[in-house]
């Protein structure tokens, strides 16, 4: 997967990169597969504040028309 996302785990804030960059939407996912949150991509990078999420397991997932998904887990700690 070129979708990357660190520090993994992580606290407070994430940083998420494709390398394909552009603009793109990533959805954070929990796991009981619920969208708690989207993130705007913009040349290929994103800075987000998690401190809405609580500890626990998520999924990145990016979906683009005619591409492949890309997803990532990821990990809050509390």
């Amino acid at each position: 997967s070129g979708l990357r996302a660190f520090p993994n785990p992580f606290t407070s804030g994430l940083q998420v990169e494709f390398p394909g960059g552009g603009s793109a939407l990533v959805d954070i996912v929990d796991v009981l597969g619920r969208k708690v949150a989207t993130i705007q991509l913009v040349n290929g990078r994103a800075s987000v504040s998690t401190a809405n999420l609580g500890p626990g397991t998520y999924v990145l997932r990016m979906q683009r028309p005619g591409q492949p998904d890309e997803s990532v887990l990821i990990t809050k700690r509390s």
